[in-house]
Parts: structure tokens; C-alpha cells; sequence
């Protein structure tokens, strides 16, 4: 098994050492567990709901969530392939967690319920609100909720509270009370959906904003002295405010303008009621970005690392990203 180090590591002669041999235990652990099912995630608790229990509704059929073409642009099948589904199997993410710990033991909770606070979301928001310190990598590997990723009803609760502020980023995305998912149409068809999932539909136009993207995508995190002791914070990521500096806003171009590129035609985003309208503008769910790199090494490990998706929905996604 080989893995080709990203440029901007190579220059690291312990993470190059080190890396590569961590994902490699990380997928022998993982394929002697291997699944030869790739369902989406049906799990439940009293917050979120896994991928697999959107499908009977969201996935593709005759009628709902395909072009006039008859292209499938369902949820299911396009986000099923990208970072952010599979953002909690990355064994790269994986790796570098174990790596990070293992170099800061002192500080190895801290680190890790950083990083599960936004690539096992539902995982870290359900242990948060249950109370608990942290939540651990480990944790997160046992529980299908935090494996399914950054997913439907994680995106879908987040509410608008603290959008743009300081607080929202890093993870400080807050989720709604009393299993509300918001959308971006009007008039949404309330009680079927509260009849097949107990989840509300409400229209909100925060679905549509940057700063939705930027309670993760802006990430700030600790860096440590000799010692080992926290002594400020580094700008990991910051799109967002890359973003805002930008010609973009003046054009009224979002993240999600780009990154969910939306159809040129109304379709039916719901297979039920049959009465449900066509609607427009449709944000498909691609989520590209620029790491085809991993999409690759996922795509070539998929069965052992338990991703859904199949090779052609690897292959579309990097297409996507690439063109």
C-alpha cells in the first residue's frame, strides 16, 4: 500500500515519516471490520438523524430529484462522495489526529474534541449537550451518527444566532431546539415530513449564506509552546474572512454559490407528497472543493474505511472538483 505525501508536507520529515504509516494502520484496523453493505447511515438519538433515513423522501426517482434529462442530482448521490460526508472516515484526518495526540498528550482531549467538534459533528453536539468534557476520536469511530459525517440533519439545524460573529466559528455552530430543519423555499410542506421524520421543515434564508459554511470552515486552533502549554490561538482556516474581503459579496456570490452550484431548471426536491411542487432555485450538493487527493485515496479504500459511496460517485465528484 502507497500513499504520495500533498507538496505542503514534504517539508516535514517526521509528519512524512509518520503519516503515511499511521493511515496504513488506521485502514489494516478498519479492513478486518469491513462491510460489503455501503447503505447510508440509519442511526437515530433525539438530535439528529442519520443520511440513510433522508433517502426514502430525497433520493432520486421518476418524479423528484432528477433534470428534465433525467440526470440523477439527488443529495444522496452527489454528497455521499464528497470530503463532507466522508470528513469523519478520512484517514488522513484520522491520522493526523492520532499523530497530534500522541506529540501533545498533555493537551491529546483538547486536541481531539477540536477536531471531532466539526468532522463528527452530530457525535461531539450530541455528547456536548449531554454534558460531557470532551469527545474523543475514539468515541466518535464507535458511534455511526458521528461516522456519517457532516450530514443532512447536522447542516440542516444550524441556526443563524451568532452567523459572522467570532463565537460561531471553530465549530460554534449552534443547533436548533425541538428538531427544526431549515430550508431555503417558501411555503414548505410542514406536516409530511413531520409525519416520516418528527423533524419540521421551516424556511429560512440562512441556508443561502456564507456564514452558515463558516462556523467550521473559519478554524481557529491552539498552539502550544516548549512546554506544551496553550498559549494562543492560529488561524488554521479562514475562507470565510478571505471570503468577505473579496469581490464576492459585492456580487451577491456566496460559498454556496460555488461550492453548491444550483441547476438551471425547477425539480421536485421529494419524491413525497406526490402534490409537492418543483422548486428553484436547487443547490445541488456537490461540496467541491480542491482535495481530490483524498476523494482518490478514499475512493481506493472505500469498502475497508466504510464509505457509501461507489466508484462513480468518486469519479463525479473529481470530476466536479477538478473542472
Amino acid at each position: 500500500m502507497v500513499f504520495t505525501m500533498p507538496e505542503d508536507l514534504e517539508g516535514d520529515p517526521m509528519t512524512a515519516r509518520c503519516i503515511p504509516v499511521l493511515i496504513t494502520l488506521l485502514l489494516l484496523t478498519l479492513s478486518s471490520a469491513a462491510v460489503a453493505q455501503r447503505d447510508l447511515n440509519q442511526d437515530k438519538n433525539s438530535l439528529f438523524s442519520g443520511s440513510g433515513n433522508c433517502v426514502l423522501c430525497h433520493a432520486a426517482s421518476e418524479t423528484a430529484n432528477v433534470t428534465s434529462t433525467g440526470e440523477d442530482v439527488s443529495p444522496p448521490s452527489t454528497w455521499r462522495s464528497a470530503m463532507m460526508a466522508n470528513a469523519a472516515r478520512d484517514p488522513f484526518w484520522q491520522a493526523q489526529v492520532v499523530s497530534e495526540s500522541m506529540d501533545l498528550l498533555g493537551i491529546k482531549d483538547i486536541v481531539q474534541d477540536k477536531c471531532t467538534n466539526c468532522h463528527m459533528p452530530m457525535g461531539h453536539e450530541t455528547a456536548m449537550q449531554l454534558g460531557d468534557p470532551h469527545f474523543t476520536l475514539d468515541e466518535g469511530k464507535a458511534d455511526g451518527l458521528s461516522m456519517d459525517g457532516v450530514s443532512c440533519t447536522l447542516c440542516h439545524q444550524v441556526e443563524d444566532e451568532n452567523f459572522g460573529k467570532p463565537e460561531s466559528f471553530s465549530g460554534g455552530y449552534e443547533i436548533a431546539e425541538q428538531r427544526v430543519t431549515y430550508g431555503p423555499y417558501d411555503n414548505p410542506l410542514i406536516q409530511p415530513m413531520q409525519n416520516i421524520s418528527g423533524y419540521t421543515a421551516v424556511f429560512s434564508p440562512h441556508m443561502e449564506q456564507s456564514e452558515h459554511c463558516a462556523t467550521c470552515h473559519t478554524l481557529f486552533t491552539p498552539y502550544v509552546d516548549a512546554q506544551g502549554q496553550i498559549v494562543g490561538e492560529f488561524p488554521e482556516q479562514t475562507p470565510y474572512l478571505e471570503w468577505k474581503e473579496s469581490d464576492y459579496p459585492s456580487l451577491g456570490k456566496s460559498c454556496q454559490h460555488c461550492h453548491m452550484p444550483s441547476l438551471r431548471e425547477s425539480i421536485k426536491i421529494s419524491s413525497l407528497p406526490m402534490n409537492a411542487p418543483a422548486r428553484t432555485p436547487y443547490f445541488q450538493h456537490h461540496f467541491v472543493g480542491g482535495n481530490t487527493f483524498m476523494l482518490g485515496v478514499i475512493k481506493a479504500h472505500a469498502t475497508d474505511i466504510g464509505a457509501t459511496a461507489l466508484d462513480e460517485h468518486f469519479d463525479n465528484s473529481i470530476a466536479r472538483t477538478r473542472a
